[in-house]
């Protein structure tokens, strides 16, 4: 197996990390080799890189957090566990308001949705409202007098419950609702222009310090990723199929799931596996989003199977087509990617988007009321002749909705930031894009250094 050497050079200083991959790779040799590019360039990286990954607790983006002092004492409240346990796989409970308190203290890399009991609500919620992980609140009680008033004063407070009907059937609605909202998510990493800014930009304190760096670590993940050995991969699998028994195995659904996989995977089939509506893609989205390194490891099967499938030429009628994607996107999300015009933007997951321009304005949301979200249309251009570049594929064939006429692109696909315009006719901010590859005069160094 080869191995990946990261060359760096500032003035007439020369820098060399080698980073092998070899037949034992772990989890934490793949932290290792992150944190001696660290220390050996005395750069930082961003914290989530290299924490401790919660996977073998939560597969995903938020979980669910239930505070009563009788959570265990009623066989109604035990009978509402296993059905919350059902739609969320996951599900914290306390007894006491401070052991909850501090649980949501330290978990601040997953979204959190409460429910507590009204007695303790009066006091715990003024103290932990201001968290900007802590999504929504739902109160459970038996009676509402003496909490509508206090309550109202709390935005997150989504309503109080007296019937544990109405309380698991509004969870459901709204966990559907975030669940459409994750699945649109885009990570994004910035890269400044030209490789002397890069160098720059990554030793200084200046704000574009964690954009650049995520960006070099995420092509390096990638790399060490697609070149892993079989048996590592088919190692990372069994741990992969048993860590979701254990989170999912209340759920007969998904158990079927786990089995079909671990019974009927073949490389062939990766594609299809990633574009169904299971679990699988949803925890796989949600770890390329937090850049959860433990749990994409144990997705290498899948990855580097995506990866030569998408290798495979898709028979475009043009050179040069035309591709678009319409989505939500943060205003924070929105003002870095106008701040990045010029620049390479890397796309962090897998990139789902179409050749028709009237199915993408449908994703955008362009009668959307969310203050908080923009309504974005991608416009890319790609030259489908060019081979320096990270594949892509038309997937119509291997998708169950054909009029979507999806492409699909490897995750970490690199576009540059021509121009971005508002349409006020659509009422939609327009993003052009166009696809660059590894030949790319800003490009080039990079990623000769990475993969020598």
């Amino acid at each position: 197996m080869g191995a990946i050497c990261c060359c760096f050079q500032k003035h007439s200083d020369d820098y060399r990390i080698l980073c092998t991959v070899d037949d034992n790779l772990s989890q934490r040799k793949l932290k290792d080799t992150y944190r001696s590019i660290i220390e050996s360039r005395k750069l930082t990286i961003p914290h989530n890189l290299l924490q401790q990954s919660n996977y073998e607790r939560n597969l995903n983006p938020y979980a669910l957090v239930w505070c009563d002092t009788n959570i265990n004492s009623t066989q109604e409240n035990q009978h509402i566990q296993l059905e919350l346990r059902h739609m969320f796989n996951f599900l914290q409970i306390f007894e006491s308001a401070d052991n909850c308190k501090r649980y949501l203290q330290n978990e601040t890399n997953q979204e959190i949705i409460l429910i507590v009991s009204g007695a303790i609500g009066q006091h715990l919620i003024p103290e932990i409202h201001i968290m900007t992980h802590l999504l929504i609140i739902y109160i459970f009680c038996k009676q509402k007098d003496g909490h509508e008033i206090w309550s109202k004063q709390y935005e997150k407070v989504k309503n109080i419950f007296t019937s544990a009907n109405e309380l698991v059937k509004q969870i459901y609605n709204d966990q559907q609702t975030q669940r459409k909202s994750h699945s649109t998510d885009l990570p994004m990493t910035f890269m400044q222009q030209t490789m002397t800014s890069i160098y720059s930009q990554v030793v200084s304190e200046s704000s574009h310090q964690i954009f650049d760096s995520e960006f070099m670590w995420f092509q390096l993940l990638i790399e060490i990723l697609l070149r892993m050995n079989l048996e590592s991969i088919k190692i990372h699998f069994q741990e992969l199929l048993s860590i979701c028994r254990k989170q999912y195995g209340y759920n007969e659904t998904n158990i079927k799931y786990i089995t079909e996989l671990e019974t009927t995977y073949n490389a062939n089939q990766a594609i299809w596996w990633y574009t169904r509506e299971t679990f699988f893609q949803y925890i796989l989205n949600c770890a390329l989003r937090r850049q959860n390194i433990d749990l994409l490891v144990k997705f290498s099967f899948l990855i580097r199977d995506m990866n030569e499938q998408l290798k495979v030429k898709s028979n475009f009628n043009h050179s040069i087509v035309h591709l678009y994607r319409g989505q939500l996107m943060t205003i924070v999300e929105f003002d870095n990617l106008k701040m990045n015009i010029g620049k390479y933007v890397s796309m962090n997951s897998f990139l789902s988007t179409t050749k028709s321009r009237q199915v993408a304005l449908l994703y955008a949301g362009t009668y959307n009321v969310d203050l908080t979200k923009v309504s974005i249309l991608f416009e890319i251009e790609v030259d489908t002749q060019a081979e320096d570049r990270r594949p892509f594929r038309d997937i119509t064939e291997q998708t169950t909705i054909e009029s979507e006429e999806e492409v699909l692109f490897m995750l970490g696909s690199i576009f540059k930031i021509h121009n971005i315009c508002r349409n006020e006719e659509e009422k939609v901010w327009i993003v052009k894009l166009t696809a660059s590859g590894e030949e790319d005069n800003e490009l080039r160094e990079l990623f000769r250094s990475i993969k020598d």
